[in-house]
């Protein structure tokens, strides 16, 4: 009888073992692509000086995960009303900045899409009401002030949701930010950086 019950924990250790096995594997994938730190293109969407926790990373659980459309972009815990930065230079393609702040509706975020000289396109979300300081059709270029940060939309928290995809509406894409301390594979979720 006591050989059943070690068998039994035995079989759901290994069992968690071969999981987290293959979750490992995934998320090695789902890291592999960025490009070296030093070629980057892009800086963090605030100010030099200003420093801020990442508070959801690239390929982890939530709204981020492997396989989504998601899964490159970047969370950065900050209060209401932070100055935002344009990483690249480009022309602002979208301007959104009616919608009321702490409404915690999914579609009722304010945003600013920027495109780049290479027809990618780098997105500011859950900006605070009337927070652009572009408008569409503008040209910015990196380190310009563009907006303010918020909490609108589909949000739990004051914060800034910032990707870089292949279009409006696209699969995200690996980035690095050539401002911040090193980060081969992407920011680490839980670590603030600051904007050198």
């Amino acid at each position: 009888m006591q050989l059943k019950y070690l068998v039994l924990p035995l079989v759901f250790v290994l069992s968690a073992c071969a999981t987290s096995q293959v979750t490992m594997n995934e998320l090695d994938a789902c890291l592999s692509g960025y490009s070296a730190q030093i070629e980057s293109d892009y800086v963090l969407p605030y100010q030099s000086g200003d420093a801020f926790l990442v508070g959801q990373g690239n390929c982890t659980y939530g709204s981020h995960e492997i396989d989504t459309s998601q899964a490159y972009a970047y969370d950065f815990d900050m209060p209401i009303g932070t100055e935002l930065v344009a990483s690249r230079d480009g022309e602002v393609m979208r301007v959104v900045e009616r919608f009321a702040e702490n409404n915690q509706t999914p579609g009722q975020e304010n945003y600013i899409v920027i495109q780049h000289a290479d027809s990618s396109v780098s997105g500011y979300y859950h900006l605070t009401q009337e927070g652009a300081l572009v408008a569409e059709g503008d040209r910015v270029y990196q380190g310009d002030l563009i907006a303010l940060s918020g909490n609108t939309g589909d949000s739990s928290q004051p914060h800034l949701h910032f990707e870089v995809a292949e279009c409006e509406d696209c699969q995200t894409l690996p980035v690095n930010f050539s401002n911040a301390g090193y980060h081969a594979k992407g920011l680490i979720e839980g670590e603030a950086y600051l904007a050198d």
